[in-house]
């Protein structure tokens, strides 16, 4: 007995603080996939599934409305500009309906230069003009 005692003594310690370090260890919080934008998207972006990801976060700060699984998001048009790694929730996408307010109509306008594109912001009044110069269309 008196030759085991020290490595008994050793292996008693080592349990111990052991114990004691997995006792005193932060609680790991319940987790939860969301969909994340993988970049910077601007508003009016049809998402596919590359613009999308996934990230894990503690189930507290989930945001109400959450997308939990990437094909809620592919398809659907982003209603605002989002950063990358924002999270995607309900109000944050647009889809069918949803695009159009009432008294309004949605018109997919293509856009000759990047230029044009990039004066045309979300909640700008347009006029529709046609090629002969009339108008088409007017706010």
């Amino acid at each position: 007995m008196r030759l085991r005692r020290r490595p008994l003594a050793a292996a008693c310690t080592f349990l111990a603080v052991l114990a004691a370090l997995l006792a005193l260890a932060p609680h790991q919080p319940d987790a939860v996939m969301v969909v994340v934008t993988g970049r910077a998207l601007p508003a009016g972006t049809v998402l596919t599934a590359a613009d999308v990801g996934a990230r894990s976060i503690p189930a507290e700060a989930v945001p109400q409305g959450a997308m939990l699984q990437a094909d809620q998001a592919v398809g659907a048009t982003l209603a605002a500009p989002l950063t990358a790694g924002s999270i995607l929730t309900d109000a944050s996408v647009a889809a069918g309906e949803r695009l159009a307010r009432p008294g309004f109509v949605v018109v997919a306008l293509p856009l000759p230069s990047s230029a044009i594109a990039a004066l045309v912001k979300p909640g700008a009044v347009l006029d529709l003009l046609g090629t002969d110069g009339g108008t088409l269309a007017a706010e």
